[in-house]
């Protein structure tokens, strides 16, 4: 059946055009996704032992300023593009690697020199 390119190329055309629905439907129900997620993590949360409170859509940990977990959402920031590794390292002292990750070493070092250098 595919010893022939045409019949080659109908065939992945079907299924390009099947896994283009399948994204069309993700793209259309990610809230719902999202909402989903968000529900069963905060339940697995509460259920060792962490308090949530509802926060609009979603949800935070109670007793946790959103200051504070402003801080620890810097990676997202990054990854969402809303600041540069750049911005990141000379503001928060934040070291990434090229895959995102945290370099734990190189940001102590870079927080101990803003440290010193401040005072």
């Amino acid at each position: 059946m595919l010893r022939s390119p045409a019949n080659a190329r109908r065939l992945l055309d079907s299924v390009a055009r099947a896994e283009a629905g399948e994204f069309e439907r993700l793209v259309r129900d990610k809230g719902y996704y999202q909402a989903a997620f968000h529900s069963r993590f905060a339940e697995k949360l509460a259920a060792v032992g962490y308090g949530i409170e509802r926060d609009g859509n979603s949800f935070r940990l109670a007793g946790i300023e959103p200051a504070t977990a402003k801080k620890f959402a810097l990676r997202t920031d990054v990854i969402e593009e809303f600041i540069s590794r750049d911005a990141a390292n000379e503001h928060y002292g934040v070291v990434l690697r090229d895959d995102l990750t945290l370099d734990q070493a190189a940001t102590e070092q870079r927080r101990s020199a803003l440290r010193s250098a401040r005072g």
